[in-house]
């Protein structure tokens, strides 16, 4: 049975955009698509259902088809729905720090702690230790958790995580709050 198809959403162009760039340019020269997702039916049949709940959860805009081992190809084994956060740290050129047990990325690590990614970044290259590293303004992470947890309120109030509704006012609250 052939599905119906819009080329217009986005669901397609994903399809199409990834069976384009596999194998052309230098980032994906050795990256193929499964045989069976050359066909649009097969990866429809294959990844619809995922695709719908992802995006109900994190909206279409914020839904991208992500390779678990960058390394491999696309196929069903080894694609999952993500968003454009999951992407950045899944690039070859990521730069991960572990402490006390956790693996993050950069810019994960920065957005923990509350400063930059360019800013942790400096910190390291400047030979501060990991540690130190990972502390803003001296003070450490189980100290600053509540500006943490706020500046993620603050980050996500503004990508629209939230709705829109009462958006500015909910804005003037969280940055007042910020500022006891």
């Amino acid at each position: 049975m052939k599905y119906i198809f819009d080329t217009k959403t986005r669901f397609y162009r994903i399809w199409s955009s990834m069976n384009q760039r596999a194998g052309k340019n230098k980032y994906y020269k050795k990256i193929e698509v499964c045989d069976r997702w050359k066909d649009f039916d097969n990866f429809y049949r294959d990844m619809i259902d995922d695709y719908d709940n992802f995006c109900e959860k994190h909206g279409e805009k914020n839904t991208t088809i992500e390779r678990v081992d960058r390394n491999r190809g696309y196929s069903k084994e080894n694609c999952i729905w993500a968003g454009w956060e999951t992407q950045a740290n899944n690039r070859k050129n990521s730069r991960y720090l572990t402490y006390k047990n956790e693996t993050l990325s950069l810019s994960e690590w920065a957005r923990k702690i509350g400063i930059s990614r360019q800013n942790l970044w400096k910190r390291l290259n400047n030979g501060w230790s990991i540690e130190r590293s990972l502390k803003k303004d001296g003070v450490s992470m189980k100290n600053n958790a509540n500006a943490i947890l706020l500046d993620e309120i603050i980050r996500k109030t503004l990508l629209g995580h939230f709705g829109t509704k009462n958006r500015s006012e909910l804005l003037s609250m969280l940055y007042k709050l910020k500022k006891l």
